[in-house]
């Protein structure tokens, strides 16, 4: 007889009886009673308990009598985990570095409460039992602190209801209910005896199913299916495929999972993309909820140090909330964007960098925004410890506050994982907490978040497929079933042995202890048995091979079982099934078969019956257009003609259009490098986002450094003029006052990753002022101007290299000397090497234009502006002021002003006409920020056949 029947069979022998099915959890229970009622007949007066409930129930008001409380499992545990901590404290043990970790504390409980439910006391505990003498010492002293700790605080755990309980029958004149225990209810061995004192040892056992795949056996063997796929996506749509094939209603299909979290999220994604409803036995990963996202946020965030990206990504994921009144005023994007430009990146002290930002902002929207998330940073970090000082308790109060107070779960199923996390807290709470560190306090918090679920619903849902595991499923009663992943390794059931209580420890210490073999034969008799409840339909599957697998994998011993029962076949082997199994289920499933999604039919129309592949790209150009204009600017950049793809504009520029343009030196530089990333900048507009990258191993960018050392130069030669000692000799301490100040600004605008990269860094900056201070001593001449704006603020300077060729330009000049009365020197200055400079000979191609450029706007603003009337600007410098640039300085003389207006001319007419080609250099590529967009755009326009029209580009080029 089934599970089933012997049930019904029970509840007609005490038809109105009170009656109390033990079951191994309430879903378990709940799902035979509905089962019987479906089936057999009604269930009259039974209710569902879990051993702990019943013996609770018949023990807590002795416990009260006494003025005691019950310890229930969750806050026992963190009485284990206050009293490991205390004694690792007070005790020297060798192995007190390992055991304040989440996984030892949880097999430390682990042996305590297998101790406790074997009846086994400290007194009783004996150290010759232990394979190390530290160890038994460790336990004992654990387990009697334990036992102390609950007579002091007047606490009864469950294994100590045992004196709390009488023999019921005897005591009172009321019919005592017919309790019901299912025979695979793994019961301790002081679960054993309360339930036999209770019940004077009267209870019916409620006997399973045998095995589902023995000759007994009623599992549908005859109506079992079996395939192989090349992946869980691939086996959970091939079951899809057979769902829609047989039309089967949604309600009266079970998936049964071996490896449940292997295959629940496969599952989860296929019912978001198809709208399928789906209850899952187990729930799904915290992470799945909105409030779940939030919390490991909130951890994220503590364990990177405070890294500004995990609160960007909240508000982009709108897991932080704004309240209604808020939202009139501001938005997430409003706050993302203000904290992108924040220039945080991680530590708690820049953040102080929101409230020094409040104060530069002048539009009143970003200040408002700047506002909001200084207070609310400013409230989160109120709620953590200022100096170290964490705990579990400390790290869960600051969760549940952030939670409750920034993210409101909407719904019920994010409100109880609300709950379900305050819960935790409270149980924690209840023990004192000494403070760790805080990647510890956080493995603790993680290590119970992860026992929290999404939307369990164990007991299935009308119409919705349930999917179980292969550790619950099989009791639905549903008309089709599906065992998913039943491969050798899903289903073998290794024993292992507590790492704390060995099974020869088990054996010397109690029979009652139980060993790892004997738990394991338990657990596999279980499920045997409970699938054997599986009635209608069944299809059997599993994963042979995938892509990220290495090696196949094999049918569990079970399948083979099942199908030698379902064709008579007692002598068949794996090869026998295998053969029978046949070619494995890919993604696309079959040619001809039912399809479940689009991607399914493209592929099963681009795949012939021999697995040959067409080719498809005319019917997916035709379908999809923006495929094809992709395919078409790819063959177009690959192709030998210049087209619009290469960034040749057809018409050119409107002239009313290129008369708004305006020029800085660099830009200009830029078009001669590649005149389509000047195209992309200039004309098109697009700009990489502002966003601030953070790297742990540098402090520093090379342009933020050369920045730095820009500054520092031009501070200390504004203070020499200012203060009136210009030509004087220099000051060391004031460059190194200096220096030491911009760096400190510096470092409040940019986060150091640590003291230990940037000390670094900040040596090799002293080492660079040292060469630049070096060289100033050397000089003869002095600067007249620093940082020399040429442009007006609203405007450009206007510069006439010849009467027909004038560039509206904008720009600064790092340092400007008058070498002798109206002649002039004009410097820049780099932080890099010489060597490109010393090599080329003048122009560089078209990529050195700065020298020429801005001398002529010096010498022009000089006398447009009467500071000079007659001013000549007679050299540039590109002058290199560090180890790396050596001192150097490259001389160009202002000679060549006939060949610079030869190069604008060319340049602008190209601009002009918009003959914008990209580089023939790859190595111009390597630093670009578009190289992404490009690809390998400078490799094909090698091959280009460029013609006439491309002239004034090409041109550039040819002045060295």
């Amino acid at each position: 007889m089934s599970v089933i029947e012997n049930l019904f069979k029970i509840i007609q022998t005490y038809p109105l009886q009170e009656k109390i099915l033990i079951a191994k959890n309430h879903a378990q229970g709940l799902q035979w009673k509905e089962w019987v009622s479906r089936e057999l007949g009604p269930v009259h007066n039974m209710t569902v308990q879990t051993i702990e409930e019943f013996v609770y129930d018949y023990g807590k008001l002795a416990v009260r009598k006494n003025q005691k409380k019950l310890l229930k499992s969750g806050d026992a545990y963190w009485l284990v985990y206050s009293l490991i901590r205390e004694a690792v404290q007070q005790q020297d043990f060798q192995f007190k570095a390992n055991i304040l970790s989440p996984g030892f504390v949880d097999a430390f409980y682990r042996a305590t409460m297998d101790l406790r439910h074997a009846g086994m006391t400290a007194d009783l505990l004996k150290i010759d039992q232990f394979e190390q003498e530290e160890k038994g010492q460790f336990i004992k002293h654990l387990l009697h602190s334990y036992e102390n700790y609950l007579a002091d605080h007047l606490l009864v755990d469950l294994p100590g209801l045992h004196p709390y309980l009488s023999n019921i029958h005897k005591k009172s004149s009321i019919p005592f209910p017919v309790v019901i225990l299912q025979e695979h209810v793994q019961l301790t061995h002081m679960e054993n005896e309360m339930l036999y004192k209770i019940t004077d040892g009267n209870y019916e056992l409620l006997l399973g199913d045998p095995a589902f795949f023995d000759i007994e056996s009623s599992y549908p063997a005859k109506q079992t299916e079996f395939f192989h796929s090349t992946g869980i996506l691939s086996e959970l749509k091939e079951v899809l495929r057979r769902m829609a094939g047989s039309e089967l209603p949604l309600d009266q299909v079970e998936w049964i999972a071996s490896d449940y979290e292997g295959y629940v999220t496969a599952a989860y994604a296929l019912s978001e993309h198809f709208e399928l409803p789906m209850s899952f036995s187990k729930g799904l990963p915290l992470q799945f909820s909105k409030t779940g996202k939030a919390a490991y946020t909130y951890l994220n965030w503590l364990e990177s140090n405070f890294h500004i990206d995990h609160m960007i990504q909240a508000f982009k994921d709108y897991l932080i909330q704004l309240n209604e009144e808020e939202k009139e005023h501001l938005s997430s994007a409003k706050l993302v964007s203000r904290l992108e430009k924040s220039g945080i990146g991680w530590g708690q002290e820049r953040y102080a960098l929101i409230e020094k930002s409040i104060l530069k902002e002048e539009k009143d929207e970003n200040k408002l925004a700047l506002e909001w998330l200084a207070n609310f940073f400013k409230d989160l970090f109120e709620h953590l410890p200022n100096q170290g000082g964490y705990s579990p308790k400390v790290v869960l109060d600051g969760l549940t506050y952030f939670l409750e107070t920034y993210c409101p779960p909407k719904g019920k199923e994010e409100a109880l994982i609300l709950l379900s996390i305050q819960d935790v807290r409270k149980q924690m709470g209840a023990f004192h907490q000494d403070p760790t560190d805080l990647e510890q306090a956080l493995d603790f918090v993680k290590k119970k978040l992860e026992n929290i679920r999404f939307q369990v619903t164990p007991i299935s849902e009308p119409g919705k497929i349930c999917v179980s595991s292969v550790q619950d499923g099989g009791y639905s009663g549903r008309a089709n079933t599906f065992i998913l992943g039943m491969d050798a390794k899903n289903w073998s059931v290794t024993p292992r042995q507590d790492p704390i209580l060995l099974d020869e420890e088990r054996q010397r210490i109690s029979k009652y202890l139980r060993i790892s073999s004997v738990k394991t034969n338990k657990k596999i008799e279980e499920r045997n048995s409970r699938l054997a409840s599986i009635r209608g339909n069944s299809t059997m599957s599993f994963c042979s091979s995938s892509p990220i697998d290495k090696e196949g994998k094999h049918p569990a011993y079970e399948m083979l079982q099942v199908f030698r029962k379902k064709f008579s076949l007692s002598n068949a082997d794996m090869s026998d099934l295998l053969k029978s199994l046949g070619e494995p289920i890919y993604f696309s499933g079959s040619v001809n078969q039912v399809r479940n999604s689009e991607a399914e039919i493209w592929l099963q129309s681009i795949i012939t019956e021999q697995k040959e592949i067409k080719n498809g790209r005319e019917q997916i150009g035709y379908h999809y257009k923006a495929l094809a204009s992709g395919e078409a600017a790819i063959l177009s950049r690959k192709g030998l003609d210049v087209t619009a793809y290469d960034g040749f504009l057809l018409n050119g520029f409107a002239k009313e259009d290129f008369e708004t343009l305006t020029f800085s030196a660099t830009q200009l530089e830029r078009f001669a490098e590649c005149s389509l990333r000047f195209y992309f900048e200039k004309v098109l507009g697009i700009r990489p986002k502002e966003k601030k990258e953070f790297d742990r191993t540098s402090w520093l960018t090379p342009l933020e450094r050369g920045s730095l050392i820009h500054e520092i130069f031009n501070r200390y030669m504004t203070n020499r003029i200012t203060l009136g000692s210009i030509t004087g000799p220099h000051d060391r301490e004031l460059l190194q006052k200096l220096t030491e100040h911009t760096i400190e600004e510096y470092k409040e605008q940019i986060p150091v990753p640590s003291q230990h990269v940037a000390q670094k860094e900040i040596n090799e900056i002293f080492k660079d002022i040292e060469v630049f201070i070096a060289q100033e001593e050397k000089r003869i001449t002095t600067p007249k101007y620093l940082e020399l704006q040429i442009h007006p603020d609203d405007g450009y300077l206007e510069v006439e290299v010849s009467e027909k060729i004038k560039i509206p330009l904008r720009g600064f000049v790092d340092r400007v000397d008058e070498i002798e009365p109206h002649v002039y020197r004009i410097y820049d200055y780099k932080t890099g090497k010489a060597k490109k400079y010393e090599d080329a000979k003048y122009f560089g191609k078209g990529r050195q234009l700065q020298h020429a450029l801005y001398a002529l706007a010096v010498e022009q603003w000089l006398r447009k502006t009467g500071h000079d009337s007659e001013a000549v600007v007679k050299e540039s410098v590109y002058y290199f002021p560090t180890q790396k640039g050596l001192g150097k300085e490259v001389i160009r003389e202002q000679n060549r002003r006939e060949l610079l207006e030869e190069i604008m001319e060319k340049m602008l007419d190209a601009i002009q006409k918009g003959t914008f080609l990209p580089t023939s250099d790859p190595n111009d590529c390597k630093y670009c920020d578009f190289k992404d967009v490009c690809g390998d755009h400078a490799k094909w326009r090698k091959e280009k056949l460029i013609d006439e029209r491309f002239a004034s580009v090409l041109g550039v080029s040819q002045y060295e």
